[in-house]
């Protein structure tokens, strides 16, 4: 619905409403982050100060410019509208902190991954919450993330007493909107009630996502965190067919152990990382890649000249792909497509770009991603499997990353 038919609609049970949850901002960033981060750091600092503690970036960013028509961010001209108009039409006080006001914000995808658990740290001096450590929330769209969402839902409607009943269902199943929708209805619930367990980081002056993180997590009846989307290649006989590009064997402790995943170094010498522009810093491009998830179809972009049988070296270790920078993984990532091409080739998904660039010479699809921070893996090192990246090597690596 357009902002009119939406207002005509919400108007005709004005009586009934006590407030709402919007899944957008409801203003541009006000340099908040800029101001507390140091002027060299390597993070995007054009976005709100909630963004970045929940690692959300691309064109889920709130940027200090107003976004123009065809930007990969216009869809939030709808939300700041959103917000002033029902803030003056039912005299709703915007809540940018816990505690505050009758309209709020939240990301449904990360309201969902904060009911699986939390993991604090400091990051330049600002704390960043690790939602769903584990990895377990999947893409929305794909048909398990689909069904955890659901099995999330009915747990809470249980814990809070709502019936839900079959028509309601339906719709969940139907449409991923609506499943969005509920857990926005529920978040304005909770901040009504004043939920103990709710929180907002984030900078009261340009808004905050609202949360909520449980003290003790919920758990999905499917344990999903571990298992791989993605299957070996069949040929027609039904039998896995051998890769051309296996992984070499090493010695480590004189036992022969194949690689289980490839490793993408993230460049240190220039501020692009894999992406091979001059428009990201290498942790944005993680921030991009993980924040993305909600697209129809994620593509990574890798200007890093990569092997042409690329796709076939991903097969033999299931699709495991991990983004390194500053010596540790920091993205652990499942792909299950990969487009080379000796010139430049256009976004595979144009409609969804999350990128401020169309062009790459190579674009992996990605399943699935998650955010890591791991030292516990090997690389070749001379013949050999070593702990740690040496100097000078290449940075696309065969590795052993322990499930």
């Amino acid at each position: 619905m357009d902002l009119n038919t939406t207002m005509k609609w919400l108007q005709s049970f004005k009586k009934e409403l006590d407030g709402a949850c919007i899944d957008g901002p409801p203003c541009p960033n006000n340099g908040a982050l800029a101001r507390e981060l140091p002027t060299d750091t390597p993070h995007n600092t054009d976005r709100r100060l909630t963004e970045f503690q929940l690692g959300i970036g691309g064109c889920y960013s709130t940027r200090r410019e107003i976004p123009q028509e065809g930007a990969s961010n216009y869809w939030m001209q709808s939300s700041f509208e959103l917000f002033r108009e029902l803030s003056q039409e039912f005299d709703w006080p915007i809540g940018k902190e816990t505690g505050k006001g009758r309209l709020i914000e939240t990301h449904p995808t990360y309201a969902f991954k904060a009911l699986l658990g939390c993991e604090l740290r400091c990051v330049e001096g600002i704390q960043r919450l690790r939602l769903d450590p584990k990895g377990v929330l999947r893409r929305k769209r794909s048909d398990i993330g689909k069904y955890q969402r659901l099995e999330l839902l009915r747990q809470l409607a249980s814990e809070s007493g709502i019936g839900v009943d079959d028509a309601t269902e339906n719709r969940w199943r139907e449409r991923i909107d609506w499943v969005d929708a509920s857990i926005c209805a529920l978040m304005s619930y909770w901040h009504r009630s004043g939920r103990a367990d709710l929180r907002a980081p984030g900078d009261p002056g340009e808004g905050a996502i609202f949360l909520r993180i449980p003290s003790c997590a919920f758990t999905l009846d499917v344990e999903t965190a571990g298992q791989h989307e993605r299957s070996s290649q069949k040929d027609s006989s039904g039998s896995s067919s051998p890769s051309s590009a296996g992984p070499p064997q090493n010695l480590l402790d004189d036992k022969k152990v194949p690689a289980n995943a490839r490793i993408l170094r993230l460049g240190d010498r220039r501020p692009n990382g894999a992406t091979g522009t001059d428009q990201l810093t290498q942790l944005d491009t993680i921030d991009t890649v993980i924040s993305s998830q909600d697209l129809d179809e994620v593509w990574l972009p890798v200007g890093s000249p990569v092997p042409g049988d690329f796709s076939k070296s991903l097969d033999s270790v299931s699709g495991r792909l991990f983004l390194a920078w500053g010596g540790c993984l920091r993205a652990s990532l499942i792909v299950n497509d990969c487009r080379v091409g000796e010139e430049p080739i256009e976004y595979p998904y144009p409609n969804q770009n999350p990128w401020p660039f169309n062009q790459c010479r190579c674009w992996l699809k990605v399943e699935r991603a998650f955010e890591c921070e791991r030292k516990d893996f090997l690389v070749n090192h001379g013949g050999h499997w070593k702990r740690g990246f040496a100097r000078n090597q290449t940075s696309l690596l065969w590795a052993v990353v322990p499930e």
